[in-house]
Parts: C-alpha cells; sequence; structure tokens
C-alpha cells in the first residue's frame, strides 16, 4: 500500500519535474536574501527570521544529499544505474529510427517516456519486450533492420536485456530498511522544501519591487532578444508563478521603487 501523505497545496499544482528543481529555486531565494540588506530587511518584517531560513537550510540540507540506494548488491545498484542511463536514448533512437515505420513507432512506444530511478528497468524491459514482437512480421522485421543501424542491433538489445535480468534479481536484491527510511524523509523534505519555497516567494513578490532583487532572488529574468515584450528594464519574464499572484500584472508605475537599479 502507497503511502499517503498530508495534504499540500504546492505538491499538489506542480510537476516532478518543477519540484525536483525546487532545491534550486529555494537557494537561489536564500542566497539572494541574504546577500541584499534592503530584501533581508524586507522580508524580516514579513516574518522571515533566523528561525525561517535555518529551516529552509535544514530541508535543503537533506534534499542535496539525494536519494540512498534502496539494495545491497552491487550487481543490480549498477545495473539499475546503467538501465536508468540507457533509457531516454533508446527511446529516442526507437522514435527516429521509426519514423517510416508508424505503426512499429505505434506499438513500441504507446505510453513509453524516459523516467529517472529504478522505474527505468520496467521501461526498458517492456521496450525490449515490443521489439521482440515486431520480429513475428515482416514489416516489424524491416523496423528492426533499421534501428540496427541507428546502433540498437541484436546484440544491443541482448546487452540491454542482460541487464534487465541481473537488476531484477530479487534473490540479490536485499532492500535496506535505512534506506528506505532515509527514502522517505528525502521525499518528505522535498515536499516541505517546496510548501517553504512557495511561501516565501509568494511574500517576496509583494514586498520586493526592483527588478534587480526580483533577478538576484531567481523570481525573474530578463527575456532574451526577440522573444516578445517591449524591451529595457520592463522587459522581464516572472519565473515559476504561484496561484496567488498574476505574474501579467505591471508594478505601479508611480512606486519610486518599482524601478531597476
Amino acid at each position: 500500500m502507497p503511502r499517503k501523505l498530508k495534504r499540500r497545496v504546492a505538491g499538489n499544482e506542480v510537476s516532478r519535474e518543477t519540484l525536483l528543481d525546487t532545491p534550486h529555486r529555494a537557494f537561489t531565494l536564500m542566497y539572494g536574501i541574504g546577500r541584499a540588506p534592503n530584501v533581508r530587511t524586507a522580508m524580516a518584517q514579513r516574518g522571515f527570521t533566523d528561525a525561517e531560513a535555518e529551516r529552509g537550510q535544514a530541508l535543503l540540507a537533506i534534499v542535496t544529499r539525494g536519494l540512498p540506494t534502496r539494495t545491497t548488491d552491487i550487481e543490480v545498484a549498477m545495473a539499475t544505474k546503467e538501465l536508468d542511463d540507457s533509457d531516454e536514448e533508446l527511446i529516442g533512437m526507437i522514435g527516429a529510427a521509426f519514423t517510416r515505420f508508424p505503426d512499429a513507432h505505434e506499438s513500441v512506444l504507446t505510453g513509453i517516456a524516459p523516467i529517472v530511478g529504478p522505474k527505468a528497468v520496467q521501461n526498458v524491459a517492456t521496450l525490449l519486450e515490443r521489439l521482440n514482437e515486431l520480429d513475428k512480421t515482416e514489416d516489424g522485421r524491416e523496423a528492426l533492420a533499421r534501428l540496427a543501424q541507428v546502433g540498437v542491433d541484436g546484440k544491443r538489445r541482448r546487452e540491454l536485456a542482460a541487464l534487465v535480468n541481473t537488476a531484477r534479481a530479487k534473490d540479490k536484491m536485499k532492500v535496506d530498511e535505512a534506506a528506505l527510511k532515509a527514502e522517505e524523509k528525502y521525499e518528505e523534505a522535498l515536499l516541505d522544501l517546496r510548501d517553504w519555497y512557495v511561501e516565501w516567494a509568494s511574500i517576496a513578490r509583494i514586498v520586493v519591487k526592483r527588478r534587480d532583487y526580483l533577478i538576484l532572488l531567481g523570481l525573474a529574468e530578463r527575456r532574451s532578444p526577440g522573444s516578445g515584450g517591449g524591451g529595457g528594464d520592463d522587459n522581464l519574464d516572472i519565473i515559476d508563478p504561484t496561484p496567488f499572484m498574476d505574474p501579467s500584472k505591471p508594478s505601479d508605475p508611480n512606486d519610486p521603487n518599482s524601478g531597476g537599479t
């Protein structure tokens, strides 16, 4: 039964990719607040105390250590890592090689996308099973011949199949209970850090008016030339806007603090 996490605001609103990018954003926010005295003062007036900064730093320390491995067998761990490193390239090569074979493209790649972590083992296993099915038809064999031309030949498929068998060696997979607990702690800290970041980034967007400070905090960036907008100091993109703010709303032109440096 999957572990139930407490209901969250931030965790339900963002993709996994955005969630995993949160440590970088949280560090940038903390660094910017600490570097700019005016920003630090403004945030302190809104409750950003030393204790709050330390809470963010503690959560960041947990998630930057990364996920521990669940298994103690080195062969299983190495095979899993190699498959994790290989699935994106394999999917890309199949997609490119099967451009001229739409039926094979659909039958092999439907429902498949690159994934990070141990689940990549199942990803590769599914792809290999589907590729084997193609060998039963003439069109399928033509598609496999094209795939071999781009480097995914029978030899490479057998190598990947051997890695899958090794990674699935249940008799070798000794689950490390301490690693499981550390993984739960990591996931919990990642969600807590996202909540922490959304809270303080939302407040910073309200109280910080200067564009250079928003950029320092990682909350905005200048648009590149040709990407639209009027150019100059007003040509900013708000990064990762929260649902509590309207990033398209212009700042008050009468506010003396809303200008640049």
